[in-house]
């Protein structure tokens, strides 16, 4: 079984085990199905909060008041907390700390009968409080347009990159994302297809415990399959970036009967900070929804620590977030006619992985994403040290690329007709 595998059933039977404590046992218990069936009555406090003595292998989930690891919260935060909690009315649902920011996170539920947004008006003037805001929902970007031939076992390179496989082999030979690391936040990930064991240095749930279904999941599998599915190991496809190293950190989950993947702020907060603490180069992001103040405060973290963030863009400007902004590349497919997004690629019928050693074909600007990501790690390599404004350069063909990364990856590059070095 695959090493990467192995390492997160044993993790999760690990945590699962450890039930009886209640510092340890910091995952929800519940499915987030069920956590947040009712988005609309949770809420997001944020508290300042003085930084303790903290792992900072940032696990998985919360309980309300526990920090992660084996180090409780500051007495004087729960004390907070929980003063809070009862003055309000409120439930707590679950904490994180966020170091990087000097606070702690706690997701609140609000009685039925209360208005939400009164209850915020009131917390955002209260002293003790950072910030509230509603725990916003997120949703990928991705459409299943399964064949009825879907179940593949043969090679499909010639499929791929649109009739240039000999210049992406070429390209290969010098660039093919060696020592570039690619977080890519979003469903589970099959870590054990057989064109993606080996590619995943690292994964980590941040939803629950399902173990099963984390490798069950479709969409951050056909993600993880674009950027960097294994090459020569005569089966499926070939990623973008083949030698990037894959960490997946599961922030998303398909609520029941939905192809569409929904995540939140609180889980998303945890993954992205993960992701800094894990010294990610890129963070893949093929997702979008409302303005979200604490994940905006995180990507500029990221940023400031020079992380690349790709993400997909939304039509619906209120759903446009985090691509809108600035220093956030932003992607749309092809077949989208954006005249916004920072970088177009193919996102229309591409063929990637899927769970149980399958392959299927997916359209969607969460693809077009994915596209990016992997061409963002070969950029990466070929030119370290480049800056989120000196790959949006490089992908919009507004510098020159003597390698003629964009070119063989980018349709709408190659009518510069590049010539590599």
């Amino acid at each position: 079984m695959n090493r990467v595998l192995c390492l997160f059933i044993l993790n999760s039977i690990i945590v699962g085990l450890s039930g009886g404590c209640s510092v340890t046992q910091i995952l929800p218990k519940q499915s987030a199905t069920s956590i947040y069936q009712q988005p609309e009555r949770l809420i997001l406090i944020n508290i300042h909060s003085v930084q303790r003595n903290v792992s900072p292998n940032i696990g998985m989930g919360g309980k309300p008041y526990v920090s992660h690891g084996n180090y409780p919260i500051p007495f004087s935060t729960k004390k907070t907390l929980e003063d809070i909690t009862q003055e309000y009315a409120l439930e707590a649902i679950e904490g994180w700390p966020i170091n990087a920011l000097s606070m702690y996170c706690q997701v609140l539920a609000v009685p039925e009968n209360v208005d939400p947004h009164a209850v915020l008006a009131s917390l955002n003037v209260d002293d003790r409080i950072a910030f509230a805001q509603p725990l916003h929902t997120f949703t990928t970007l991705t459409q299943s347009t399964t064949h009825d031939d879907a179940r593949y076992d043969d090679p499909y390179f010639e499929t791929q990159f649109e009739g240039f496989q000999d210049q992406v082999i070429s390209l290969h030979q010098q660039f093919s994302g060696d020592n570039i690391k690619v977080a890519i936040v979003d469903t589970g990930v099959d870590v054990a297809h057989q064109d993606l064991q080996d590619q995943v240095d690292l994964a980590r749930n941040f939803v629950d415990t399902h173990s099963e279904q984390f490798v069950a999941d479709k969409h951050g599998t056909a993600i993880a399959g674009i950027i960097a599915a294994k090459p020569n190991n005569q089966t499926g496809i070939v990623g973008i970036a083949p030698n990037a190293s894959l960490m997946v950190l599961k922030a998303c989950w398909y609520p029941i009967a939905s192809d569409v993947a929904n995540c939140n702020s609180f889980t998303l907060a945890k993954a992205l900070l993960f992701a800094l603490e894990a010294d990610a180069d890129i963070i893949n992001l093929s997702l979008s929804g409302p303005d979200d103040p604490l994940i905006e405060k995180i990507i500029e973290k990221l940023v400031a620590q020079g992380i690349l963030i790709i993400a997909a863009e939304h039509k619906n400007p209120l759903r446009n977030f985090p691509a809108k902004l600035i220093n956030v590349i932003s992607t749309s497919s092809l077949t989208a006619h954006s005249q916004s997004s920072d970088v177009s690629a193919p996102g229309n019928e591409q063929l990637t992985t899927a769970p149980n050693n399958h392959y299927d074909f997916y359209s969607g600007n969460s693809i077009a994403t994915a596209y990016v990501s992997g061409i963002s790690a070969l950029l990466l390599q070929a030119y370290p040290g480049s800056n989120v404004n000196n790959i949006k350069q490089l992908l919009s063909d507004k510098t020159p690329d003597p390698h003629c990364i964009t070119a063989t990856f980018l349709p709408e590059s190659r009518a510069s007709q590049c010539e590599p070095r």
